[in-house]
């Protein structure tokens, strides 16, 4: 219903016109009051939605982590610590405390996640202990002796105690994309397009190996 709404309001300065010889400034007033009536409807339901709830105590949240940054600069190696640090900082910040949450990074948020040893120490080191992260990243291994790469989600645990009686947040799962983007991830009549000198077209030599397909990953209660 909201589409709808929205596609008349789009259409509506098109009726200023159309009758031949006559200017209709109604259908103007009309675009206005709802785009009035929208932003008040909006504010309403900001005022009485989740954030003005009393919550249970058990309840598991959900952080959507954001870092606005420009591709040139997510993919420039000299700002790679800068842009990992503005990622950290936004995922500490208001977390309520003692309550499950799940923190979501950007896709490849940082291609050296997937291996880092010392990733799941140092996630125990820098954010809440009740915080669970999925977090995008390259993953590489070995297989028949030939190097994979997988475009991947690494989900970090809760805080917890290890073997070494070191606190950190542990490797709980992973997931490698399955279905990949010709070109973006992986190149297509690679045969052909490399002999034309293409081969740059992928971001590894030989694409990102896909994934075994679908699977859900739970942490937090989510």
């Amino acid at each position: 219903g909201y589409s709808l709404l929205l596609l008349g309001l789009a259409m509506l300065p098109a009726l200023v016109i159309s009758r031949p010889g006559r200017l209709d400034w109604r259908p103007l007033a009309a675009l206005g009051l709802g785009i009035v009536g929208i932003l008040f409807f909006g504010a309403a339901r900001l005022m009485t939605g989740p954030g003005a709830l009393t919550l249970p105590a058990d309840t598991s949240f959900l952080q959507i982590v954001q870092p606005n940054i420009a591709q040139r600069d997510k993919n420039d190696p000299a700002k790679q610590s800068e842009t990992f640090q503005t990622l950290v900082d936004l995922t500490a910040k208001d977390i309520r405390a003692g309550q499950s949450t799940l923190a979501v990074w950007p896709e490849n948020a940082d291609p050296r996640l997937g291996s880092a040893a010392d990733a799941p120490a140092y996630f125990a080191a820098v954010l809440p202990e009740n915080v669970s992260l999925a977090a995008g990243s390259i993953r590489i291994w070995e297989e028949d002796g030939q190097q994979h790469f997988g475009n991947s989600v690494i989900l970090f645990g809760e805080t917890t105690t290890s073997s070494r009686d070191q606190l950190e947040k542990p490797v709980v799962a992973t997931y490698d994309k399955h279905h990949l983007v010709p070109f973006g991830e992986y190149l297509p009549l690679k045969g052909v397009l490399t002999r034309l000198g293409l081969s740059k077209l992928a971001p590894v030599a030989d694409g990102f190996t896909p994934g075994s397909g679908p699977t859900v990953l739970e942490a937090a209660g989510i």
